[in-house]
């Protein structure tokens, strides 16, 4: 199973560009939503949780108007569909925002240090499966 959508969310517009050329690359790009705020995101999050949808979500960590762990916050008290990934995707190497990360198990499947790799990238979105368990370390 695929995913529907794929929401890019990053403050920098050339971060939420290198991911998108690598959508592309895997005959995804028409999935993908992106965002610089993370509060729009979350309205438009929230406008398809009521739909059967499989929704991705790569989320940046450090971002000024409100940082990847509070968004994960508005999620988990928010009413969001139960088919929704989420994988950190972050400059940090820092082990407290690992920490961090594992207490959102609801939604977070992966940390993942930037630059994504196609790779990597073609992993987590070829198969749900491969990721239905936490990869966090």
């Amino acid at each position: 199973m695929k995913y529907d959508l794929i929401y890019l969310v990053d403050d920098f517009d050339v971060v939420n560009f290198l991911h998108r050329i690598l959508l592309r690359k895997l005959g995804l790009e028409e999935r993908a939503k992106v965002f610089t705020n993370p509060e729009k995101a979350l309205e438009d999050i929230q406008a398809h949780g009521g739909e059967d949808l499989r929704i991705l979500i790569l989320l940046d960590i450090n971002m000024p108007e409100m940082s990847g762990f509070e968004f994960l916050e508005h999620m988990m008290v928010g009413t969001f569909s139960q088919n929704i990934d989420v994988i950190i995707v972050t400059s940090s190497v820092s082990e407290s925002d690992m920490g961090l990360a594992k207490e959102y198990p609801r939604f977070v499947r992966d940390f993942v240090t930037k630059p994504l790799q196609i790779n990597r990238l073609r992993d987590i979105t070829k198969s749900v499966d491969g990721i239905e368990k936490s990869n966090l370390p």
